[in-house]
């Protein structure tokens, strides 16, 4: 049903898991090298105060699983409401044609999910200050 989108799907998952992969290798030197000038500046006394926030607030996990909820809701409404379009639209419409509305909404939907949960982040952030 949605043949057009597995291969780049699958090679994009592929090429993130390979490059996440280097960078977790080629990066470790330069991240140690941060952590031990931090700590060298924590022990000098200077006249300039450093403030390193390397983690931001929304990054330490609280959202995860609000914006892989959310993500999920809008891939699945996405999905049901391409399958209604779909079946109810004009029947004229060719294989490639039903293909190009139920992806097109799976993806809307799944990038509204998405919005969704940065603006309840984003809220809830706001509030906390």
């Amino acid at each position: 049903m949605l043949d057009f989108i597995m291969i780049p799907a699958n090679l994009a998952i592929i090429g993130i898991c390979i490059y996440r992969i280097f960078d977790l290798y080629v990066r470790r030197p330069e991240r140690l090298n941060i952590i031990e000038k931090m700590s060298e500046l924590k022990s000098v006394d200077s006249e300039f105060k450093v403030n390193i926030d390397f983690v931001s607030k929304s990054s330490n996990g609280i959202f995860t699983s609000l914006k892989l909820a959310l993500l999920f809701c809008g891939l699945g409404l996405g999905l049901l409401v391409g399958f209604f379009l779909m079946t109810s639209g004009p029947r004229n419409l060719d294989y490639s044609g039903k293909e190009l509305v139920i992806g097109a909404s799976t993806l809307f939907f799944g990038g509204l999910g998405l919005l969704i949960s940065f603006l309840i982040e984003l809220y809830c952030s706001r509030n906390k200050k």
